[in-house]
C-alpha cells in the first residue's frame, strides 16, 4: 500500500509498478480499478503520470483500445480498466493482479471484495494500493 498526500508521486509509482509486472510476466492478465471509470482512464492511464507513457517509453505498448477499456502489450499481456461504482463487472474476470487507486474513495466497498476473487491467477497474485 502507498498511503500519501497530494504529489507524492503514488499515481507514478504504481503505473511503474504495473508496467513492470506485465513487461516482465508475458501474456499476463492486470487490473486497474479506480472509484470511477473515468479516473481510471484519465489518471492511471491516461494522465501524465498514468501507464501509457510509461509503455511508450519502454516500446512495448500494442495497442489502447480506449472504447473497451483494455490495454494490450506486445508480449500478449493485457490491462484491463474498472470502475469502483460498478463491482459486479469484477465478478468473472480472473487476474495476475492489479493496481487499486484510491481505494478510501470508493462508495462501494465490495469492489475490493470482488477484485480479490478474482486475483487468483499464477503462483503469486499482488496488487498495489494507492490511496
Amino acid at each position: 500500500m502507498f498511503l500519501a498526500g497530494r504529489g507524492a508521486g503514488k499515481t507514478r509509482t504504481a503505473a511503474e509498478w504495473l508496467a513492470w509486472k506485465a513487461i516482465s510476466n508475458e501474456n499476463t492478465r492486470w487490473a486497474i480499478v479506480a472509484p470511477t471509470h473515468a479516473d481510471a482512464r484519465d489518471t492511471c492511464v491516461e494522465g501524465e503520470s498514468g501507464i501509457l507513457n510509461i509503455l511508450k517509453e519502454f516500446g512495448v505498448l500494442k495497442d489502447y483500445n480506449r472504447s473497451i477499456s483494455e490495454i494490450f502489450l506486445t508480449n500478449r499481456s493485457r490491462i484491463k480498466l474498472f470502475s469502483g461504482e460498478e463491482p459486479d463487472r469484477l465478478r468473472g474476470p480472473q487476474f495476475h493482479g492489479g493496481w487499486f487507486d484510491e481505494l478510501a474513495a470508493f462508495k462501494r466497498p465490495d469492489a475490493w471484495d470482488q477484485y480479490q476473487f478474482g486475483a487468483r491467477l499464477g503462483q503469486h497474485p499482488q496488487t498495489i494500493v494507492t490511496t
